[in-house]
């Protein structure tokens, strides 16, 4: 059993969080971003009722060139994530954020 947590944030800021036993398959992620997935780098820490927790960030690698809406609330979460690392872009359309035990993060 491998416990993780998978948020998803809408670009109307909605949020979705579910408990998994098992990472996510690459085309249930695809469908949740709107396409290919890419890495948001610096995205590497999100805080939750359960404490910082390491993470991995995943939105639609061609979003922009999609013209997909501005995701606010991820962007901020981004910024936080950086810390002093001044973010000097935006987050745009659906993500996913993804953590849990070793195990699931490994799996990913």
């Amino acid at each position: 059993m491998m416990p993780g947590t998978m948020i998803f944030i809408d670009t109307d800021g909605h949020r979705d969080e579910r408990t998994l036993k098992a990472a996510p398959k690459l085309e249930e992620l695809q469908k949740m971003v709107g396409g290919y997935i890419q890495l948001v780098p610096l995205f590497s820490r999100v805080a939750h009722s359960s404490g910082m927790q390491k993470c991995v960030v995943l939105c639609n690698e061609d979003g922009k060139n999609l013209n997909m809406p501005l995701n606010r609330e991820a962007t901020r979460l981004w910024q936080l994530s950086a810390g002093k690392a001044p973010i000097q872009d935006v987050l745009v359309g659906p993500i996913v954020i993804l953590f849990g035990d070793p195990s699931f993060m490994e799996a990913l």
